[in-house]
């Protein structure tokens, strides 16, 4: 008798999962070249390193933050939907402790 638990990993891991992981690790990629290309580009143009960031680029580092927490969460469940039967609770913790930030 089969449980629910003994589904094999290619039954779970569906074409749409690895698309959201594929997707989502390239948006945190390019996010962090986004925050790199903003950070630079501050130091460029203000050439003041000792003030804390200020307008209009501490707001496009916070909306790049947000948008980088949400490809994080993609990723999470990607990576949830391939975890095997004895790593679901691990999985499913990882998963909600990352939903709370």
């Amino acid at each position: 008798m089969v449980g629910p638990l003994d589904v094999t990993v290619s039954e779970r891991w569906s074409r749409s999962a690895r698309r959201l992981g594929i997707v989502s690790a390239t948006g945190i990629l390019a996010v962090g070249i986004l925050y790199v290309a903003v950070i630079t580009l501050w130091l460029i143009i203000e050439a003041t390193p000792r003030e804390p960031i200020g307008d209009p680029y501490l707001a496009v580092m916070e909306v790049l933050t947000m948008v980088s927490a949400l490809a994080l969460l993609g990723l999470v469940i990607a990576i949830w939907c391939f975890a095997d039967a004895a790593h679901r609770v691990q999985a499913v913790a990882t998963l909600s402790i990352g939903s709370w930030r």
